[in-house]
């Protein structure tokens, strides 16, 4: 059962003001490319809106039902987009225009998230049509009249030539976003053989290390070995230092012992 006959119906003037032209200014500056009053939008008493892709099970009663919390709805437009040129495929779209918007928190908070998306779409989950719808704001509303072919396909062209210049940004979006892959990519393949050169490296900086420990090991065995040699000559050297005091002490007393016998010897020449 549709909500809306509860919501209090206001004008144009006493509609939510404080969200007014500075908070718009600070949502999207990019915006006023556009050419839009996006606050006259937001409190329009006639605002419309644009939602593409709509699914092929939806009907103008659905759409009337998703949208008619943001405001009383005075007309859906459904259209086919232009054939495909390639493909020959089309698809729906639906223009929804707005007798004025509602005051309340969930409208406010709907056309809050239009203009803060818009160039882009605004994504939202409809619980009728059960999944999620692309919506943004119908820059160039058509008034009600009945189209004559010539209005149709002026109006065809229009939409064509909006999409046309959708893909084409989506396009170049993909192709930005696939040449920053292949520059990811790139740098990736680089990181890596940066790392594998880092582990040779590193395998070699552990076979010298392990050398350099053999090395040093070595150096300390002979090392060791040569500081128990020269503790053995030094040992010997003392030895041989006490061996030749003692020698010395013996060849004094020889020579004391020489020269007793001596002059005993020269005693008993002179007696005879």
């Amino acid at each position: 059962m549709s909500t809306t006959a509860n919501m209090s119906k206001m004008t144009v003037s006493e509609l939510f003001t404080p969200l007014s032209v500075a908070k718009v200014e600070t949502i999207a500056p990019a915006l006023e490319q556009q050419q839009i009053d996006y606050s006259a939008w937001f409190h329009s008493p006639n605002g419309s809106i644009y939602l593409k892709f709509v699914p092929q099970d939806m009907t103008k009663e659905d759409i009337h039902e998703a949208f008619e919390f943001a405001g009383p709805i005075n007309r859906v437009d459904i259209v086919n987009s232009v054939p495909n040129k390639t493909t020959g495929s089309t698809y729906r779209m639906a223009f929804i225009h707005f007798d004025y918007w509602y005051s309340t928190g969930a409208s406010l908070e709907f056309r809050h998230n239009i203009m803060a998306s818009f160039p882009k779409e605004c994504r939202m989950h409809s619980l009728v049509a059960c999944r999620e719808l692309s919506v943004t704001i119908n820059t160039r509303p058509v008034p009600k009249t009945n189209y004559n072919v010539d209005q149709l396909s002026d109006m065809f062209h229009r939409l064509q030539e909006q999409f046309t210049t959708t893909v084409e940004k989506q396009a170049q979006e993909i192709t930005e976003l696939k040449e920053k892959v292949a520059r990811l990519e790139k740098n990736q393949m680089d990181t890596e053989s940066e790392l594998w050169r880092l582990s040779i490296n590193v395998e070699d900086l552990d076979k010298t290390v392990t050398r350099v420990n053999t090395d040093l090991d070595e150096f300390t065995a002979w090392s060791d070995g040569i500081s128990l040699d020269i503790e053995k000559i030094e040992s010997d050297s003392t030895y041989l230092h006490i061996e030749l005091g003692k020698a010395a002490n013996a060849t004094n007393s020889m020579k004391r012992l020489f020269t007793k016998l001596s002059g005993v010897i020269s005693q008993e020449l002179d007696i005879e």
